[in-house]
């Protein structure tokens, strides 16, 4: 196999997981805990759009654009209170001497986090399981009819 395909593959297959225990869970609920397999047409697109936030989140994440606004801009609020500047780093010097000269401050230093790195692999991964759901939610419905009637 081409080394392009292998993540694609990979990340089929994790997406396949994760639409297979996702529909598992909905069978689960919709005919022990509901009693009825009406709900499953039901708890498969709710699951698909868990799977679909779950995957915007991520994208959000590794955007930054959930991070504070102080987060965004470089700074980051210390315990106390008000928002302080990194501190600045020493030219040629170890990242050692950087909290030596916070300490000699007594401050803390601010480590830049930036953004959370998020999974671009878990982001296909539950895009995959999405679309996986909602195509075993429409096959139910028009092959076997589970949701076209509340029986």
């Amino acid at each position: 196999m081409a080394p392009v395909m292998r993540p694609v593959v990979a990340d089929l297959l994790h997406g396949t997981l994760i639409a297979a225990i996702a529909a598992a869970g909905s069978c689960l609920l919709a005919l022990a805990g509901f009693g009825r397999p009406y709900y499953v047409s039901v708890l498969l697109p709710v699951s698909m759009l868990g799977c679909l936030t779950a995957a915007w989140f991520l994208h959000l994440r590794g955007d930054r654009l959930l991070g504070s606004p102080s987060a965004m801009r470089g700074e980051e609020a210390p315990r106390g209170g008000s928002p302080r500047k990194a501190v600045p780093p020493v030219p040629g010097g170890p990242p050692d001497v950087l909290l030596a000269a916070a300490e000699a401050r007594d401050e803390e230093p601010v480590r830049r986090t930036g953004g959370a790195p998020s999974s671009p692999r878990a982001m296909r991964a539950l895009l995959w399981a999405a679309v996986e759901l909602a195509a075993a939610a429409t096959l139910l419905y028009f092959l076997w009819g589970i949701g076209a009637s509340f029986s």
